[in-house]
């Protein structure tokens, strides 16, 4: 008998409905709708528009229900993670989330440094200490937070919005910089040293949870029947990480590619010493109920806001940059200048002349400088990982959206010397399903579902080549890059 599931995909660019089915075998993913969203400034505040998000995820149950019945057997929600909206003591929404990228955090990390030393910080979270998390947000936004109110990070808003049930899944609640690692519960020592009310954050579950029904109102509107809604991997990195297809037995590595780039590997408990912090690793919730071992970083993001400029389609741009003369300047893709300024293009040419390297600014040698810079950055990153770990790995799953990108997946194999392994390209979304197949118990095991996903999909693996010349590059450029 197939099951079918009804995974709601949030990102940062875009959202998407995908209903996946699983036959026993092998798992089918069918995107029912997708649709861009985009923040709105109101006033002197960048807002996610809520209600554009929960209204088109009413669209994809409704186009699920068109395209294969009234009958799904689960749905799950994941987003990014850090940002979050507030409901009253009733449950209303009481203010809508609030977008990373805005600047009411501005200035905030000094200050609550001072509180707590970002040492003290990170060993009692294991969270990279970064303005934009849930923890720096709620110290300029605690005031406005109702009497009995609670805040709600995406995923769990919309699960709220959908089932009426507060509650804050684990690997979102990993990104919030407030949980304890150790007891996967809240960290009082942290709250209580910043002045956060414990009352404001919700109980937590745990992937695979049961949260509840559609209320009746939306099951009405949309024409599903009833099913159960369940707390997936609800941080979209987790669920990327859950569908990667790794094989037993061998030591891997995974990178959610997208607007952001997270390289990392699983473990069972968080690295919360100095080195991990020096080095700005970090450790979220992985799908297993352990810790994904990760560094975040910049990713497509650069070349998403340079494609602005330009006006040229993704396939255009890779085609200029193949063509682009190889190993030029090499920039640090996490440079704060490159966070979030208002003309890209100018921000790495500036970069480059700045240090006196000779840059082609056309936009396929700039696409070029991007492209190596992402992929000297991943060498450096696994180098780290194995610094830490005391293991290296043999291959890397590259996922997400820029496992599309042939020459990207080229250039990491190349500069990492270890082959890259390409796909799925809808990982989250894949994720998202295996964690509901296994609440189902449509899969037994996390590794059963990965057996299922590389049965599934097609992935295309990268040998590394011209490694000589990668290891040139990284003596010439590893202190433009890794400083």
């Amino acid at each position: 008998m197939k099951a079918r599931f009804l995974a709601i995909d949030l990102g940062a660019e875009s959202g998407r409905g995908m209903v996946g089915t699983f036959d026993g075998g092998r798992l089918v993913l069918d995107e029912v709708h997708r649709f861009p969203h985009r923040p709105s400034l109101m006033g002197n505040t960048l807002y996610w528009d809520l209600p554009c998000l929960f209204e088109e995820t009413k669209m994809a149950m409704m186009k699920s229900r068109e395209k294969y019945g009234e009958n799904m057997d689960g749905l799950g929600v994941d987003s990014w993670g850090v940002d979050f909206g507030i409901v009253d003591s009733g449950g209303e929404l009481s203010g809508f989330p609030v977008h990373y990228r805005d600047r009411r955090t501005e200035g905030v990390l000094g200050r609550a440094l001072e509180i707590m030393p970002a040492g003290e910080l990170f060993r009692l979270t294991g969270i990279q200490i970064m303005p934009i998390n849930t923890l720096f947000q709620l110290l300029v936004a605690k005031d406005r937070i109702p009497r009995g109110g609670k805040i709600l990070l995406v995923a769990d808003l919309m699960n709220h919005l959908l089932t009426g049930r507060i509650a804050c899944e684990f690997t979102l609640a990993t990104t919030t910089q407030m949980l304890s690692p150790w007891s996967r519960s809240w960290c009082n020592d942290v709250m209580d040293a910043f002045g956060i009310d414990p009352s404001i954050v919700p109980e937590i579950v745990f992937p695979g949870d049961f949260l509840g029904h559609p209320k009746d109102s939306i099951l009405r509107e949309t024409g599903l029947a009833r099913c159960a809604v369940t707390a997936v991997a609800s941080h979209d990195t987790a669920s990327a990480a859950a569908a990667a297809p790794a094989e037993r037995g061998t030591r891997w590595a995974y990178l959610s590619s997208g607007t952001w780039s997270l390289l990392g590997v699983e473990a069972e408990a968080p690295l919360t010493g100095e080195l991990a912090r020096s080095l700005e690793f970090t450790g979220e919730g992985a799908a297993g109920g352990g810790f994904n071992l990760q560094k975040n970083m910049q990713g497509l993001w650069l070349l998403q806001q340079c494609r602005k400029k330009w006006d040229l389609g993704y396939d255009e741009i890779v085609s200029l940059a193949e063509r682009a003369r190889p190993f030029g300047p090499i920039v640090d893709i996490d440079d704060p200048c490159f966070s979030n300024p208002p003309d890209m293009e100018g921000a790495i040419v500036s970069y480059c002349r700045d240090r006196g390297l000779e840059i082609d600014t056309t936009p396929g040698g700039v696409a070029r400088v991007i492209y190596e810079s992402m992929a000297m950055k991943y060498r450096i990153v696994l180098g780290q990982l194995a610094e830490l770990t005391g293991s290296a790995v043999d291959v890397l799953h590259v996922i997400g959206g820029g496992s599309r990108n042939d020459l990207l997946c080229r250039l990491t194999a190349d500069a990492a010397g270890i082959p890259v392994i390409a796909g799925p390209a809808e990982a989250t979304a894949a994720g998202n399903v295996l964690v509901q197949a296994l609440s189902a118990g449509a899969v037994s095991s996390l590794q059963e579902g990965r057996d299922v996903i590389r049965r599934s999909f097609t992935l295309r693996r990268y040998e590394p080549g011209d490694t000589a010349r990668w290891d040139d590059a990284f003596i010439t450029s590893v202190f433009n890059t890794a400083r």
